[in-house]
């Protein structure tokens, strides 16, 4: 069958806490897939190399269980007694919490525990920026908003969790840190978005997780810029592995987890970003370009690299 090829990069932080240059054989080959077994439901050992990880979710399993409707209804409560702790108090009563809230409080921080525990890639939710619950930053009213801004967190996630999230599939190779995708499962128009949510899957369980955040970009067979722009953006990795050349060098000092590069014409000027072909290659060869766009769309023309397994 053949496959897409993608490099796995790891943070700055994780590679320091392994001590990547020595132990490099040790994080790619143990480290690495022990905690994606972790994080995936189902994996087999395809040989002493390859290992498949396979993950489905059934949200109408979430969505339909005891510890989510009780979330559900909790919070529905514990908000409206909030909204009436908040009346008093600006007509001057003070705060005053009752034993109800208090006990809502406990009732729906320990469902939420439940869930997460039931669920744990629920635990992507509570990473969300999504304002689903305003509270006056300087408001003295702060008992349980916590768990209220994270019960609704969890069911914003549930009702626009996307219908192609569902599954994921993969093989990781140990010898290489390099994932490979199904061209079956992923045509080529389609398989940046299945290792986008793929990556989004894995970083879901980042605070808990022995091998944090991660990227997952294109390894290239071909890769050429052509063009005139105005300005163009370039978005590289940390560089796990042998750094690319020297322009990897100020990421890898700075221990960055990623580089931003803006390149603007001069005034009434186009940048021929065909020059750039040669520049990022090596770079683009190795997996650690995340993308390169002008005014936010995609300039590469490229070809993701394949292998037949």
């Amino acid at each position: 069958m053949e496959y897409f090829v993608f490099k796995l990069n790891l943070e700055p932080k994780t590679l320091q806490i392994y001590d990547y240059k020595s132990n490099r054989e040790q994080v790619i080959a143990k480290i690495i897939p022990k905690g994606l077994g972790e994080i995936f439901s189902t994996y087999e050992i395809i040989d002493d190399s390859l290992i498949k990880y396979s993950d489905e979710i059934d949200i109408s399993e979430v969505a339909n269980s005891f510890e989510y409707s009780k979330l559900i209804e909790l919070n529905r409560n514990i908000i409206k007694m909030y909204a009436e702790i908040v009346n008093r108090f600006e007509r001057g009563e003070g705060i005053n919490y009752s034993v109800e809230y208090l006990e809502h409080r406990e009732l729906l921080k320990n469902y939420i525990n439940d869930l997460l525990l039931k669920f744990p890639f629920l635990k992507g939710a509570l990473e969300s920026k999504e304002n689903v619950f305003m509270v006056d930053s300087f408001s003295k009213i702060k008992m349980a908003v916590t768990y209220i801004q994270r019960a609704k967190k969890i069911e914003y996630f549930i009702k626009h969790f996307p219908k192609n999230e569902s599954k994921s599939e993969f093989i990781y190779d140990k010898r290489k840190e390099f994932i490979y995708i199904s061209t079956k499962d992923a045509p080529r128009k389609s398989v940046e978005d299945y290792v986008e949510i793929l990556q989004d899957k894995i970083n879901n369980f980042s605070s808990n997780s022995n091998i944090g955040r991660v990227t997952i970009n294109p390894v290239y067979e071909k890769f050429e810029f052509t063009g005139l722009y105005s300005e163009i953006t370039i978005e590289l990795v940390y560089p796990n592995g042998d750094p690319a050349r020297d322009r990897s060098r100020a990421i890898e000092a700075a221990s960055a987890a990623r580089e931003i590069r803006k390149l603007e014409a001069s005034k009434n000027e186009k940048i021929d970003i065909s020059k750039l072909n040669d520049y990022y290659q090596e770079d683009a060869e190795k997996g650690y370009i995340k993308s390169i766009t002008s005014k936010g769309k995609k300039i590469i023309t490229s070809v993701i690299k394949k292998i037949v397994l």
